[in-house]
């Protein structure tokens, strides 16, 4: 049900996608799609600032009708309104790593377009969970496990030829 036909994917510039929403950190951890409890956003800002690292930055991209975003503050967090078509493929193929810890959904799939390995807990699952393959284009750890989800994060992170495999 997704049309791919109308965008003719090409690697966009990184630096100048990434400029455009003021976003000046290296590497990018990205969170598309509507922001809802359901998602445990709160175990992915939690293992962002775990990480701890000055030239990453979480991004998260999408409607916030709960106002789950509201308490989520800080160093390199970008909060970005919804967009769509291109800009949204185009920001998706400028981060390193997408992850959404809970429910992830029709997200998984423009991730994989785009090029991104995948990070998410075990659980509250969609179908399209069957493109994950744990190990191989991206990582599914035990629900409520930060510390192991905060763990693949920064292996994706620090690994430039894991990531580029995955």
């Amino acid at each position: 049900t997704l049309n791919f036909n109308d965008y003719q994917f090409q690697y966009a510039n990184k630096k100048e996608v990434l400029l455009k929403y003021k976003i000046k950190t290296k590497m990018n951890i990205i969170c598309m799609g509507r922001m809802q409890k359901r998602k445990r956003l709160d175990h992915l800002y939690d293992a962002f600032k775990s990480l701890d690292q000055d030239d990453v930055g979480l991004i998260f991209v999408g409607p916030d009708d709960e106002g789950i975003l509201r308490n989520i503050n800080g160093k390199n967090i970008f909060k970005i309104p919804p967009i769509y078509g291109n800009e949204r493929l185009d920001l998706l193929s400028a981060a390193d790593i997408f992850c959404i810890p809970g429910a992830i959904g029709l997200s998984i799939v423009d991730a994989f377009y785009c090029g991104l390995p995948i990070v998410t807990e075990s659980g509250d699952v969609s179908p399209e969970i069957m493109y994950l393959k744990d190990g191989i284009n991206g990582f599914i750890v035990p629900r409520d496990d930060i510390q192991l989800l905060t763990e693949k994060l920064c292996m994706l992170l620090e690994d430039t030829i894991l990531r580029s495999k995955f």
